[in-house]
């Protein structure tokens, strides 16, 4: 479930203006909002309402929060390549 609404609230700007600041129309938002919106979609709300995207997004209750790590590996010029997360273990 998106917390879009909660967020917006919190931050004490409509829905309204938020669309507007997308260049977008409410109608359009509300329905983008209201079903499956893309991760580039969510990054420009965050970035409206100068949040995370992690704010907007309810986690499942059945996720259980650990401590990850990027995991990179070096490449044949040196360069890093993330290749992925380690879990480190349970947040208590």
């Amino acid at each position: 479930m998106l917390l879009v609404k909660e967020v917006a609230k919190q931050k004490n700007i409509t829905l309204k203006e938020v669309s507007e600041q997308m260049n977008v129309s409410y109608v359009g938002f509300l329905k983008t909002i209201g079903g499956n919106p893309t991760i580039e979609t969510l990054r420009k709300i965050a970035a409206v309402l100068d949040c995370d995207v992690r704010d907007l997004i309810e986690p499942t209750k059945d996720q259980e929060q650990t401590m990850q790590t990027p995991l990179y590996i070096k490449n044949e010029g040196g360069g890093l390549i993330n290749v992925g997360t380690l879990d480190i273990g349970k947040i208590q």
